[in-house]
């Protein structure tokens, strides 16, 4: 567990999600967001978030290791 929470629902993140903000919004920005949360921003599901987490995992992107 991160000590960041999501900028909406004020849950606790996990890495994963922390590097999905991190991946969409840029290293900048200063939201974070759940999955729950961002699928909504998004407008996409929750499992097509986690198959997105494994695609950039399998790549070894650096947010995701």
């Amino acid at each position: 567990m991160y000590d960041e929470i999501c900028s909406v629902c004020s849950c606790r993140l996990c890495r994963e999600e922390v590097g999905l903000t991190l991946k969409y919004f840029g290293t900048t920005c200063s939201e974070r967001y759940c999955k729950d949360c961002l699928s909504e921003k998004l407008q996409c599901t929750v499992k097509q978030l986690d198959e997105i987490i494994e695609y950039f995992k399998s790549t070894e992107c650096p947010l995701f290791i």
